[in-house]
């Protein structure tokens, strides 16, 4: 709609004017109406408007007047004249003033100032349209410029970048100098619990929404960098730091998004860099979150230097196996518990190394499946996770033992299937086969046409018998080659995703990190320092 604005000092004529024509009908909002210049532009400060339909000669303010200040006022609104026919020196000053037509009050007809009106109407939404690629534009070019901004930071602060580097992004982008910095790693606590109970249904939208508060909060406390991680996770670097902006960030978060915030603080340092030895400190402190508390803050400078052996938190694997050969499902929840109520003592010991006890304790119960033929990986997952990665991947220690002691539940379920449930003839040839073919493209047709079974009846005789599906068993035995042959060092990580029969080493990736919590890549540096 065209928003018109008629001002006209004789009230038949604007009377007139309204019932002319059907405004509605043509694409026109009469907003409202004025009878000098001075009604008009008290209007103006009020409603938005695109065209105004004004007389000349009026008391108080004239439409010359008029059209000089919304020319000043209000560029892009447009004018047509009504005038009469001994105003032709008027109409050409205002058609000089910018004005885009004219008609004559006396011998006015529809048609003519409908035809009139379409003529503005088009000049109209050129212009919007114009404006609007203009903006779109624009846009673009500042979104580009915000992800080249937020790349090259993230460069500098994520990898051990040189001086040049580093130097040549404080430069391009202006990075004021300080006499002390610091960087803060924060933390979207209970990430994954987060994003299924978002509110506001994407991802995106939720870490841009903690993003934008962010960067209101640090404008007002001599600003920074922000940086976007990944997995809920944002760094600042500060060159004016108060625990004051972490605390309105954490209250903020609370109050309008109904977020938690954890803050990991690296120590203050004037060698800007060392930004990323600064980056370091940050996660390394907020990893100590793990232990949990109240204290959600946690400076680098305050975390004693571990004087824990991580043989403080070691345990009997074999009073594990032991429990678990003895199928005593209640003591083993009891093991599991009194080994949570240890590993939290050392609060000193990193969390890193904590977990690696817990995933030790994973291949105890693997180990005691395997003595049955069963297999850890055929179990189905629990809440969604299964074991390696519900580890790796979680927030806190509570949240481990919490998420074991209900997994525990399947675990002697499945274990219990395998002890007392032998396969028949046919199932073992389908299990034997995909052990020899797991790196071709298996059939469900060839198996079942191999076993003399229609396709559906082995897809369920195999699930019940085996406790998981032929695909299953297939990507169990996959990871389980893929595993073994990151232990050699010359092979690259396609290399090994062709061999265990993924053609896309991107998709391969996604699904051992899916099992183990972690990326082929990862897993190779942690257990086989390659």
């Amino acid at each position: 709609m065209i928003k018109v604005l008629i001002i006209e000092d004789e009230f038949l004529v604007r009377v007139g004017l309204k019932t002319l024509i059907a405004w509605e009908e043509e694409g026109f909002e009469l907003i409202a109406e004025a009878a000098n210049g001075v009604e008009a532009l008290g209007i103006l400060e009020r409603e938005e408007c695109d065209l105004l339909l004004t007389d000349i000669q009026m008391p108080q303010m004239d439409g010359l007047t008029l059209l000089r200040r919304v020319k000043e006022l209000y560029p892009s609104i447009k004018s047509i004249i009504l005038s009469n026919h001994d105003d032709f020196e008027m109409v050409r000053t205002a058609l000089q003033l910018g004005a885009m037509d004219y008609v004559l009050k006396l011998t006015m007809e529809p048609q003519e100032l409908i035809h009139k009106l379409r003529a503005v109407q088009a000049q109209i939404e050129q212009e919007r349209s114009e404006l609007s690629q203009v903006k779109r534009l624009n846009f673009k070019i500042e979104m580009f410029q915000k992800e080249i901004r937020e790349k090259r930071f993230y460069d500098i602060i994520t990898k051990a970048c040189s001086k040049r580097e580093i130097a040549e992004v404080l430069q391009e982008f202006q990075f004021p100098e300080s006499e002390s910095y610091r960087n803060v790693v924060l933390q979207i606590d209970n990430y994954q619990g987060v994003l299924e109970t978002n509110t506001l249904k994407s991802e995106k939208l939720l870490v841009q929404s903690v993003a934008n508060i962010m960067m209101e909060l640090m404008r007002g406390r001599g600003g920074g960098e922000l940086i976007l991680l990944e997995s809920g996770r944002f760094s600042l670097l500060l060159g004016s730091f108060s625990e004051k902006l972490l605390e309105e960030i954490r209250d903020s978060m609370k109050r309008y998004l109904k977020l938690a915030i954890s803050c990991g603080v690296s120590a203050s340092f004037s060698d800007i860099y060392k930004v990323h030895k600064a980056f370091t400190e940050g996660e390394y402190a907020l990893s100590f979150n793990f232990y949990g508390g109240d204290d959600k803050i946690i400076y680098v400078d305050s975390l004693a230097v571990s004087g824990e052996s991580p043989e403080r938190i070691s345990w009997s694997d074999e009073e594990l196996s032991r429990l678990l050969e003895q199928r005593n499902q209640d003591a083993v929840q009891m093991f599991i518990n009194g080994i949570g109520v240890r590993m939290s003592q050392y609060r000193a010991v990193e969390p890193s190394e904590v977990k690696e006890q817990w995933i030790k304790i994973i291949h105890t119960f693997s180990q005691s499946l395997s003595e049955v033929g069963g297999d850890i990986y055929s179990i189905a997952p629990y809440q969604g996770k299964f074991p390696f990665q519900a580890i790796r991947n979680a927030e806190t220690m509570d949240e481990i033992v919490s998420w074991l002691k209900g997994w525990i539940d399947v675990y002697f379920q499945y274990l219990n299937h395998c002890v007392n449930h032998q396969w028949r003839p046919e199932i073992k040839l389908v299990a034997q086969t995909i052990k020899e073919q797991y790196a071709t493209n298996i059939k469900l047709m060839d198996l079942a046409k191999a076993v003399g079974y229609s396709e559906s009846y082995l897809s369920v005789l195999y699930k019940k018998e085996t406790g998981e599906t032929i695909m299953d068993s297939i990507t169990r035995y996959r990871l389980k080659k893929a595993k073994e042959l990151l232990k050699d060092k010359t092979l690259k990580i396609y290399e090994i995703s062709e061999a265990v029969g993924y053609t896309d080493s991107n998709y391969f990736g996604k699904f051992f990190r899916k099992i183990e919590g972690i990326y082929p890549q990862e897993y190779r540096k942690i257990y086989f320092n390659i």
